[in-house]
């Protein structure tokens, strides 16, 4: 690790939207003082660009996961894991005594995250709104539109919007009731002592699971913030979480679904006042309580774009490459 970099950042998922977003943040806010290496199942993705360093990892819930995060936490020297995923946040919270810190939630909160029909039954034992929901072995055909959906994270694929009940799930996917509105998604940030940063809500659209328009909005704000106080009162989170829901009326949000962790839209908050990764890395990294900004208004648009390396096999482009042109 060059001199001028003190501290050695973790960040998983570098193949996806939300890490490559993180790893975007990092960069806005710290340029190259803090020494990121970057972990994917894929040995060559394109958030290697940001990265000084990368290794590849199992799935978390391959059995082994665990033990070569350990290796390669201690080999390298990591100060600060940051899960880019649903499934790595609950596994790494059950190893935490075990790891270094990481950006994230206890884990009862985080695996109620994880499981949407779990997260359902614990807003209802706390008098929270959340979208009416039940397993396919239960379904009796109480809706004229539903959802199924995977039971467990895969951020907003695997989704299927039905009017007619054929019985091809099981119980690994969730039925919710279809929710006819503006969908919303809601960020905040609880730093350890309590402080509450935020929240941003943006009105989106998606396309292929990501946030593909987005703009800021502030017609919900008032119930936004009463449904964040409950929720901070009725379950304990620390860091990121963002809350996805659906306007029925405009008094009326109800959640459908959370994550307590960053969000694939956190390379657009960062522009409205919400620098929810700055924050993490401030709190757990450096020990600096992260301090609110003023939310500003825009919108926001997600452009695809190629890394290309010529001359260069895919096998020999290694993190921090700076030979690649972005096309």
């Amino acid at each position: 690790m060059p001199p001028n970099q003190t501290k050695k950042v973790l960040v998983t998922g570098i193949g996806g939207n939300v890490g490559q977003g993180i790893l975007r943040n990092i960069r806005k806010f710290y340029g190259d003082k803090i020494y990121v290496l970057g972990t994917d199942l894929s040995p060559t993705t394109a958030g290697q660009f940001f990265c000084d360093e990368t290794a590849q990892l199992p799935i978390y819930s391959a059995p082994r996961f665990i033990d070569d995060l350990k290796s390669l936490c201690k080999r390298e020297e990591v100060d600060l894991i940051i899960p880019a995923t649903d499934g790595e946040v609950v596994s790494i919270g059950k190893h935490a005594n075990d790891l270094p810190d990481f950006v994230g939630s206890p884990t009862s909160t985080t695996s109620m995250c994880l499981d949407k029909f779990e997260s359902f039954n614990r807003f209802h034992n706390a008098q929270l709104p959340f979208a009416d929901s039940c397993l396919p072995s239960t379904y009796d055909d109480r809706w004229d539109q539903f959802v199924v959906k995977p039971r467990e994270g895969r951020g907003s694929r695997d989704i299927y919007y039905l009017t007619q009940w054929d019985n091809q799930f099981d119980d690994t996917f969730v039925i919710q009731e279809h929710l006819v509105g503006q969908e919303i998604t809601i960020a905040f940030y609880r730093s350890r002592s309590g402080n509450i940063l935020g929240p941003l809500t943006l009105q989106r659209e998606l396309h292929s699971g990501m946030t593909w328009k987005c703009s800021v909005t502030e017609k919900f704000s008032k119930q936004v913030d009463t449904l964040i106080r409950a929720f901070n009162r009725s379950f304990e989170v620390i860091g990121p979480c963002n809350i996805q829901a659906v306007a029925t009326s405009e008094d009326t949000i109800i959640p459908f679904e959370l994550n307590c962790r960053y969000s694939g839209t956190n390379s657009f908050r960062s522009h409205f006042g919400f620098s929810d990764v700055k924050y993490g890395i401030d709190e757990f990294l450096f020990n600096i309580e992260p301090e609110p900004e003023p939310i500003t208004s825009g919108s926001a648009l997600r452009l695809v774009m190629d890394l290309v390396y010529p001359e260069t096999p895919l096998d020999q482009v290694g993190p921090g490459n700076k030979d690649g042109l972005i096309f």
